[in-house]
């Protein structure tokens, strides 16, 4: 089964600032801007009748490489960020399944990727999705009553001090992504708020979505996804155009990456591959072969895919459909620790080898 997204980007090597918010939506207010041109090669919708034939079945190479990736003490929540020289971690408040918590996450910190500390107070967030972007720690979720069920974002430097930079959300957010030099937040029934700055946010809703889960920016345009096969596409985060013409029937939550030629659209049991303008769908490995999670990338500008697999190897792919084994994951020693080298991956603490120090 498929994690739901914390994290993935681990630094902020991202294209200059393009993104637009203009147009009527509702939220903060905020100073006017250009849009951005439109884009030479727009994504082409996506349905059983734009599918072209099922591509090559996914291949695998599971030889071990002998390069091994150390996995540090799990961290005390599965929400990790990385950035400003500290790991952040945010933990939920325990209560039984049917009771909505009376308040927001935990954050802890630490330099080490080992040892945590405690934030001296909670934020006022059930935190959906966690990053670092621009300096900051961004979480994204839902307020904690009187004002559950809306949707907040809030910010920190160092994962101790927070503040609230959007509480305005009408639905909880459930991931934020920073893409093309600004941020997206999207979330339950449609929700969408952009930012140029993650400080003055504008807020908008898509009609007939139940959710969204994820964002990303490839070729000219902001993409969408979420449930029963959502995709929607735009070149001004204002104006969407509807990709998914049909309903795929693919279950579980979606996860888009992209390099420079490839789209990436990932599902519980299914693997959509836009190329030279052309959607491919491909069956996700089951039994011995499984990812077990999400495909991501170490930073926003490589070209490698990454994915690990149920026996630890962590897997890497430039199209989606050719796997190599890159390393294996193993815990690592009382002795390691993270002052260098270290990545979030798959929800964890890695340190990479120092041959890799430069990866990818």
């Amino acid at each position: 089964m498929l994690k739901v997204r914390a994290l993935m980007n681990i630094n902020a090597l991202i294209f200059p600032l393009t993104i637009s918010l203009s147009g009527v939506v509702v939220g903060c207010a905020s100073t006017s801007t250009s849009p951005l041109k439109p884009g030479s090669s727009n994504v082409s919708p996506i349905s059983k009748n734009t599918l072209s034939d099922a591509g090559k079945p996914i291949t695998i190479d599971n030889s071990p490489t002998g390069v091994i990736w150390q996995l540090m003490p799990e961290a005390p929540g599965s929400l990790i960020a990385q950035g400003n020289g500290v790991f952040v971690s945010l933990v939920a408040p325990i209560t039984s399944p049917k009771v909505i918590a009376e308040v927001g996450y935990q954050p802890y910190i630490s330099v080490n990727g080992r040892d945590w500390t405690p934030a001296p107070s909670r934020i006022p967030v059930s935190g959906r999705s966690l990053i670092f972007a621009n300096g900051w720690f961004y979480n994204a979720g839902e307020g904690v009553p009187p004002h559950n069920n809306t949707g907040v974002i809030v910010r920190s430097k160092d994962g101790m001090n927070w503040e609230k930079v959007y509480s305005q959300g009408r639905n909880p957010f459930t991931s934020i992504r920073y893409l093309n030099g600004g941020f997206i937040a999207t979330g339950q029934y449609g929700l969408v708020a952009t930012s140029r700055d993650g400080t003055r946010w504008r807020q908008q809703k898509i009609k007939n979505v139940s959710a969204f889960y994820d964002a990303d920016y490839f070729a000219s345009e902001y993409l969408l996804t979420g449930d029963a096969m959502v995709l929607y596409a735009s070149n001004n985060v204002t104006d969407w155009r509807d990709l998914s013409t049909e309903n795929l029937l693919s279950a579980g939550p979606r996860n888009l990456q992209h390099n420079l030629d490839i789209l990436l659209l990932q599902t519980d049991g299914y693997l959509y591959i836009y190329h030279d303008k052309k959607w491919t769908f491909n069956k996700l490995p089951k039994d011995d072969s499984r990812f077990n999670y999400y495909i991501s990338k170490l930073t926003p500008s490589s070209e490698d895919f990454l994915v690990t697999n149920k026996d630890k190897q962590v897997l890497r792919s430039k199209d989606g459909t050719n796997w190599q084994t890159l390393s294996q994951l193993q815990p690592a020693d009382r002795n390691t620790s993270c002052e260098s080298r270290c990545i979030i991956y798959d929800y964890q603490i890695v340190k990479l080898p120092k041959m890799a120090v430069s990866f990818p």
